[in-house]
């Protein structure tokens, strides 16, 4: 009797080790798909430290008028 306890508990422990080490292979393999999917994406549109995309990135939608209106504004209260 004590052989089949010690022989659920040993098939016990070897599923909970197998069940452990697959999850763990499973996250790393998604891990390191994600990182080859982010480190193909072309270095002139990767955002920079501070989330901004770079300056050839960027797409100005304001009018000349508007422009000039926010120049104007930051101006006045002292951001330029």
């Amino acid at each position: 009797m004590i052989w089949q306890l010690a022989a659920m508990w040993l098939i016990v422990g070897t599923t909970i080790v197998w069940f452990v080490r697959d999850e763990r292979r499973l996250r790393h393999a998604t891990l390191s798909a994600q990182a080859l999917h982010f480190s193909k994406v072309p270095h002139d549109r990767r955002p920079a430290a501070d989330g901004a995309l770079p300056p050839a990135a960027r797409v100005s939608v304001m009018s000349g008028t508007d422009q000039a209106i926010r120049s104007e504004f930051l101006r006045k209260i002292g951001a330029l």
